[in-house]
């Protein structure tokens, strides 16, 4: 493992490691929630979290067995439209502006 740790932190556009804070800040205080079904009956969870810079951040959480897997991307927030699917569980607060570009217009609500 430590010879692939060089390959993992390398300076790179999408170095993922310098996300790891809004992923844990995704998780803990989330703009939506949504809830996943698997065709075999499991499920998996749907973190989505709102920032004013310029992309959005979603943590995908999954347990199966007693285990977490988890991973997480960031994208703009129109981007976000394809991972609202499901159940929704949480959502903050909804969006009066529909201003182009705002979040309320991207949700279409």
């Amino acid at each position: 493992m430590r010879d692939k740790l060089a390959h993992i932190v390398e300076k790179r556009p999408d170095s993922r490691e310098r996300y790891v804070r809004h992923a844990i800040d995704t998780l803990t205080g989330p703009f939506e929630v949504w809830k996943v079904l698997y065709d075999n009956g499991g499920h998996r969870m749907a973190f989505i979290n709102a920032y004013e810079a310029k992309n959005d951040m979603l943590v995908v959480v999954d347990v199966r067995n007693g285990h977490v897997l988890w991973n997480f991307m960031h994208a703009p927030a129109r981007a976000m439209n394809k991972h609202r699917q499901g159940e929704l569980l949480y959502k903050r607060y909804i969006l009066d502006d529909k201003e182009k570009g705002s979040h309320a217009a991207a949700l279409d609500v």
